[in-house]
């Protein structure tokens, strides 16, 4: 019986540790998971705030959440914004609603998305036919933050 337990657990360190490797420079590995995720390269300095992960309690496979917020400095809002301006069909979807015609443009140019303007900021609305998992990405330009919410499902 000892022996079950303690397997389980060793597995579940494995598993775990496999999903969520430790990495020499956090900061670089939400950078570049931003990018995968919207194709903005964030070259600002950014300061990590929150890092959680809420798991999903009776999931099959293991299903969480992951929470991050970032701060970036003041002088790294011009950069930030320029990008998100400049994207292709920036501001031209009002929502995620999929069935707008507009998202089969953005779909056959191979677009992760596409970044909406909102009275806090920006938020990345996330094609739904490039990206396999959900995901919330926003810019708050009041706070200086950075919220994406992942979720493994």
């Amino acid at each position: 019986m000892i022996h079950r337990i303690f397997l389980a657990l060793l597995s579940s360190i494995l598993i775990l540790s496999n999903c969520f490797p430790v990495t020499k420079n956090p900061e670089k590995e939400i950078s570049d998971l931003i990018f995968r995720k919207t194709g903005m390269k964030i070259d600002t300095t950014i300061e990590i705030v929150e890092d959680s992960v809420t798991y999903t309690e009776g999931a099959f496979d293991s299903d969480y959440t992951r929470n991050l917020i970032l701060s970036y400095e003041n002088g790294s809002e011009n950069e930030i914004i320029s990008w998100i301006e400049n994207s292709k069909y920036y501001d031209q979807v009002l929502n995620a609603n999929y069935a707008e015609p507009m998202w089969k443009k953005i779909d056959e140019d191979g677009l992760p998305g596409v970044w909406v303007s909102r009275n806090y900021g920006y938020e990345f609305f996330h094609s739904m036919s490039q990206q396999a998992e959900p995901f919330t990405l926003r810019v708050d330009t009041i706070k200086n933050f950075i919220k994406m919410e992942l979720r493994h499902l």
